[in-house]
């Protein structure tokens, strides 16, 4: 199971929609708080798409570092229509976490869902 994170409705049905026809459940949240309440709630959660952008005071970096102390080893993919300028300071990503730049094709999610689950712990 995909948990899906974005405010923006119409990019969250978009991905979920692209997840479905590469053969992927999903479920959906729209904010961080809301996800950290499925991470809770769900163990059958197997990897985090989260946009980075997320309004309401957790942003979807905030959202990882908060997934990965519920669970240590939580692929996650963020994905951003500025997703460069997030980490243009040469901060490195944290293993088995992948960043994506929106717009994205459906090749290059399944790409970069194929490559965290490839990933090792």
């Amino acid at each position: 199971m995909i948990l899906v994170v974005e405010d923006e409705p119409d990019v969250r049905a978009t991905t979920v929609a692209l997840l479905r026809i590469l053969g992927y459940r999903s479920i959906e949240a729209e904010s961080g708080a809301q996800a950290i309440e499925v991470l809770s709630g769900r163990q059958d959660v197997d990897i985090l798409i989260s946009d980075i952008g997320l309004p309401g005071g957790m942003d979807g970096r905030e959202l990882a570092e908060a997934a990965r102390k519920l669970r240590p080893t939580l692929p996650i993919l963020l994905i951003s229509g500025h997703a460069a300028a997030h980490y243009e300071d040469g901060a490195t990503l944290p293993a088995r976490m992948q960043l994506l730049e929106k717009p994205f094709r459906k090749n290059q999610l399944g790409d970069a869902i194929r490559s965290l689950i490839d990933s090792k712990d």
